[in-house]
């Protein structure tokens, strides 16, 4: 009886740390949007997670970024959603130019802008 009961409070402390880290116990994540000149910088922080951890898509023009948390559960290591977020892009945003580092736990997402940032301005001739 007492190994079932040490059991099940094995199980029930795997699920109340799992519960206070997604929702959002000692790791909680960090953003950090800065327009330059030049690009746009999404930076995010989430301590504990790693590169591995992150996943970004670019679909027409928006980004999304997700992570998923490494879980066990019942012996098998699982992925768990862990952040979702989503970036609607402006259309001077040069979308072929988008990388992403990390670095110093940090993970970074240079978005550079087109030359059309400022507008685009032409002249036209009339020909006769």
């Amino acid at each position: 009886m007492k190994a079932i009961a040490n059991e099940i409070s094995r199980e029930l402390i795997k699920g109340v740390n799992l519960g206070n880290t997604v929702l959002g116990g000692m790791s909680e994540t960090y953003f950090t949007h800065l327009e330059g000149e030049t690009e746009y910088v999404i930076e995010v922080r989430t301590p504990g997670l790693t590169s591995e951890n992150y996943n970004i898509d670019l679909k027409n023009s928006t980004l999304f970024l997700y992570s998923t948390m490494n879980i066990v559960k019942e012996g098998e290591q699982e992925k768990a959603p862990y952040l979702m977020r989503h970036f609607a892009l402006p259309y001077y945003v040069d979308l072929d130019g988008v990388v992403a580092d990390f670095y110093d736990g940090k993970l970074k997402v240079t978005l550079p802008y087109k030359y059309m940032k400022d507008g685009f301005e032409k002249k036209i001739e009339i020909k006769e």
